[in-house]
C-alpha cells in the first residue's frame, strides 16, 4: 500500500468508525503499543494508547475505549478507570505533547502537527502493582513508559 491509501484508510476508518487503531511492533527497546487516531476529531475527547501489549489485545482495550467515549463517557487525566480488564481497575494519565510526534505521528499527520490530547491507559501487574511503584519490575517499566512527564 501507498502512503496515499494508507491515509485514504485511516481517514475511512474515522469516518465508519470513530477511530483507526494503529498498531506498532516492539522494536529494541521501544515495547509494541497500540494507539487510536480520530477520537479526538469525532468525539471531541481524546485519543488513547497502550503499551506493552501484541496487537490484539492492545486492539480490544483501544476500541473498548472508543465505544466508551462514542457512547458519551469521557475519561480524564489521573483518572481510574474499570471494565477495561477484568477483574482490575486501569489509570489514564495525560500523554505530555513532548512525546507526540515521536510515537504518535499518525496523529501529528490527522492534526497538521499541531498538540492533540492523549491519554495513555496503564494497566498493573497481576499483584496490584504499578509502573511507577517502587516494587514494579524491570519488564513492567519497560514495557509501560510514562509519557506524562516531558520527552
Amino acid at each position: 500500500m501507498s502512503l496515499e491509501q494508507d491515509r485514504e484508510r485511516v481517514l475511512a476508518d474515522i469516518g465508519k468508525y470513530g477511530c483507526h487503531a494503529i498498531h506498532v511492533q516492539a522494536d529494541g527497546a521501544l515495547p509494541a503499543y497500540t494507539y487510536s487516531v480520530g477520537i479526538s476529531r469525532t468525539c471531541d475527547a481524546p485519543d488513547v494508547a497502550v503499551f506493552g501489549l501484541q496487537h490484539a489485545p492492545g486492539h480490544r482495550l483501544v476500541h473498548a475505549y472508543s465505544l466508551r467515549v462514542r457512547r458519551g463517557e469521557r475519561f480524564s487525566a489521573g483518572q481510574m478507570a474499570s471494565g477495561f480488564l477484568a477483574g482490575q481497575d486501569c489509570a489514564l494519565r495525560p500523554v505530555h505533547p513532548g512525546h507526540c510526534a515521536a510515537y504518535f505521528d499518525w496523529n501529528s499527520w490527522l492534526h497538521d502537527g499541531r498538540d492533540f490530547p492523549m491519554l495513555q491507559l496503564v494497566y498493573p501487574s497481576m499483584e496490584g502493582i504499578w509502573p511507577w511503584d517502587a516494587m514494579a519490575s524491570a519488564w513492567l517499566q519497560q514495557n509501560q513508559p510514562l509519557l506524562s512527564e516531558p520527552a
